[in-house]
């Protein structure tokens, strides 16, 4: 559950959640470029903007790629060093998806092959994991031949 899991240049950001007493780590990540990245003492500050853990870091870049997103408002670097601002959204809950209906399957087909609703947002695209017991200790990978007859949960 991070952003970024290994530093990808020479100094990057770190970002610390913890609990709201202080005293435990809920998640920590990595965030920068393929050069260094620093968040200055006086712009050492999260901000929550709607109550939904959104937050924000500044800081300054000497990274040339790896820290604009696509679409943004300058997306290379101006001279030795800029400065950046990153919007972080929390990925929503997960919710299980429902089948609303039967679906026929073809011989050959896989668990791949199966029409899945899922919750709808902007980050990433969601990862399904099937699993063969109710308890969730037996994960079937996704090219697992469905049978037919076969009842899929």
């Amino acid at each position: 559950g991070n952003y970024q899991e290994e530093e990808s240049g020479e100094t990057d950001n770190r970002i610390l959640k913890l609990n709201s007493s202080g005293s435990t780590l809920e998640w920590g990540s990595y965030y920068g470029g393929a050069d260094s990245e620093i968040i200055p003492v006086f712009s050492c500050t999260t901000l929550s903007v709607t109550g939904n853990d959104e937050f924000y870091i500044i800081g300054v870049t000497e990274s040339s790629d790896g820290i604009a997103s696509e679409n943004a408002f300058q997306s290379s670097l101006m001279g030795d060093a800029s400065y950046f601002f990153a919007k972080f959204v929390p990925c929503p809950d997960p919710v299980m998806p429902v089948a609303e209906s039967s679906q026929d399957f073809q011989p050959g087909e896989s668990l791949a092959d199966l029409e899945v609703e899922t919750q709808d947002w902007t980050g990433s695209e969601p990862i399904l994991t099937w699993y063969a017991d109710a308890e969730g200790t037996q994960i079937l990978p996704p090219e697992t031949a469905v049978e037919p007859g076969q009842l899929i949960m």
